[in-house]
């Protein structure tokens, strides 16, 4: 609709595709969503110029693919030119900028860069407690990111501590049924299954393994098969870790 009443040079028909590669790419279908992603960028290069705040989105959007495609020399330029124009136009303080500083941490993880993303992530962490507050969900997935690199530094305690604040901020703020409510449930379970506290870990998982195929079930009704095969993969770890739970306890 939006293409033929406004034509595919508008802002709308750009946000169209946009929400349309997101939702691809939720789906773990990146082959689809990765040139919708690129289409969109160009139209919001070529109508809204390089320094508008959706063009920052679009750039954002593509280094994530990128990075999931293992195009890493191709992301880190994409992140750091979104987070310059957040920069100008929205500030050092803005919740919009912070969601820039985490995307940049979060690709420097993947790529080992444990320092770098630890600053970042802070400093993106200290931005969304004072923008919006700490019972917010972007604070809680703060939090989850900082206890990934305890985690991978070997600290467990301080990773259990950080994913149980996460978890609760989800549970009152999105509810027992969201699938970031999910989410937290895995991280905190796979705490307890690598220190062999199976007795802790199993609820957990069991009750995410629930959430998760109830959100894969209900997504799958307007789905190919070929979405429904790719979402599953998307979400076969908590699936996976729950079976190695099984084997390792014996339960």
């Amino acid at each position: 609709m939006n293409r033929k009443t406004l034509g595919e040079k508008h802002p709308d028909y750009a946000t169209s595709l946009s929400n349309q590669a997101l939702l691809y790419e939720a789906m773990g279908d990146l082959a689809k969503a990765e040139p919708l992603h690129r289409q969109v960028l160009g139209i919001r290069k070529s109508i809204l110029g390089d320094q508008h705040p959706d063009y920052a989105i679009s750039l954002n959007n593509l280094a994530a693919i990128c990075t999931l495609t293992g195009k890493t020399e191709e992301a880190e330029p994409l992140f750091r030119q979104a987070l310059d124009i957040n920069r100008a136009v929205y500030g050092e303080k803005h919740p919009i900028y912070a969601v820039c500083l985490n995307n940049l941490a979060g690709f420097y993880n993947t790529q080992g860069h444990l320092e770098k993303a630890e600053t970042l992530w802070r400093q993106s962490l200290e931005i969304k407690g004072q923008a919006l507050g700490k019972a917010h969900p972007g604070y809680a997935t703060g939090l989850s990111n900082l206890a990934i690199l305890c985690e991978t530094r070997g600290d467990s305690q301080g990773a259990e501590t950080l994913y149980r604040q996460a978890l609760e901020i989800f549970r009152v703020a999105l509810g027992e049924t969201h699938p970031q409510y999910a989410i937290g449930l895995e991280n905190l379970g796979r705490i307890h299954a690598a220190r062999g506290e199976y007795a802790l870990a199993e609820p957990l998982f069991r009750q995410s393994v629930a959430i998760t195929r109830e959100h894969v079930a209900q997504t799958a009704a307007t789905q190919s098969e070929r979405q429904q095969f790719l979402m599953m993969l998307e979400n076969r770890s908590t699936l996976t870790l729950y079976v190695s739970l099984a084997v390792s306890s014996g339960i």
